[in-house]
């Protein structure tokens, strides 16, 4: 049975939409990010969403002028938003969007399975209501950064980093659950990992350069939740799992530079980046220079010493 009846409402009518989801996650369990565009085509319609268990962060990824939601309810105006505010959002009711400019806009959706699976490894017991935010948009530092980290992946899910992705998402989620949610108590998760998790989990990273194993399946791997698994991995090693990894890349790629013998795009495809950009680019990040530049200045340093002559 259709929610809305009403002759301005196109049931035909279809954004422009691009989503990445967590992986080896139960679906009504992942997170997921995407970004949703309409233009000048979608004007004028009414475009349905929500009837679904989940809540969504949704940023505008430009300056939104006032809008029109309409709910079984009635009619709610949202006014104006900056870029990368953001607004909480209950998709249990059925409701739809009065398209009346270009949206730009990037969502974090969080099915309540996946609350619920947090609140459980944080030392919750129950399932909780969110505190959802007052329609209008707010700033909030870390959503922003959420979505500024994840924009480049999003247009182009194919080639984005899955544990750099996986990671963002569940973060996303802690985040939810500790700005609109309750005080959880911290559960007796101290220590590291275990010396054969930390090599279990090193071999699985390790075997997948490409950054395509997920976080869900190294903490299964380690017999830990995402949670337990993520902070025990940062105690014992420094760095996150994706942080580890893109270490790795940049060491391998090192010895490949200094072996002078590939060109950068197989540096590039041997150490699990997408291409020779990408390669350059988390290269130059970490080491202040492209790795051209940083195999020239290796060769200009090496220098060969010779014995002095001895007089006859």
């Amino acid at each position: 049975m259709a929610l809305f009846v009403t002759p301005q409402r196109d049931p035909a009518v279809r954004l422009n939409v691009t989503t990445i989801t967590e992986m080896h996650v139960p679906f009504d369990e992942a997170v997921s990010v995407s970004r949703i565009r309409s233009g000048d085509v979608h004007r004028g319609h009414l475009i349905a969403f929500g009837n679904r268990d989940a809540d969504s962060v949704r940023i505008p990824l430009r300056d939104a002028p006032q809008t029109t939601l309409v709910l079984n309810s009635g009619q709610v105006v949202l006014p104006p938003a900056r870029a990368y505010q953001s607004m909480m959002r209950d998709l249990r009711p059925g409701q739809a969007w009065w398209s009346d400019y270009d949206l730009d806009l990037l969502t974090f959706d969080i099915p309540g399975a996946a609350i619920d699976r947090r609140i459980r490894e944080t030392g919750g017991k129950a399932t909780i209501d969110l505190a959802h935010s007052a329609d209008a948009y707010a700033q909030d530092e870390v959503f922003e950064g959420f979505a500024r980290a994840v924009l480049p992946f999003v247009t182009d899910p194919a080639n984005a980093p899955r544990l750099f992705i996986d990671h963002v998402l569940h973060s996303v989620c802690a985040h939810v659950v500790r700005k609109f949610g309750v005080e959880c108590a911290p559960r007796n998760d101290a220590g590291g990992l275990a010396p054969w998790q930390e090599r279990r989990a090193k071999e699985m990273i390790l075997a997948n350069l490409d950054a395509q194993v997920s976080l869900m399946a190294l903490a299964d791997e380690c017999r830990l939740s995402v949670s337990h698994f993520t902070n025990a991995f940062r105690q014992a090693t420094g760095e996150t799992p994706h942080q580890w990894l893109m270490s790795q890349r940049i060491e391998r790629a090192m010895g490949y530079l200094l072996s002078g013998k590939s060109s950068l795009a197989s540096v590039a495809s041997q150490c699990g980046f997408s291409d020779q950009s990408d390669f350059t680019n988390a290269f130059t990040k970490r080491v202040g220079a492209s790795p051209g530049a940083w195999r020239r200045q290796r060769r200009d340093t090496v220098t060969v010493s010779l014995p002095a002559a001895v007089g006859l």
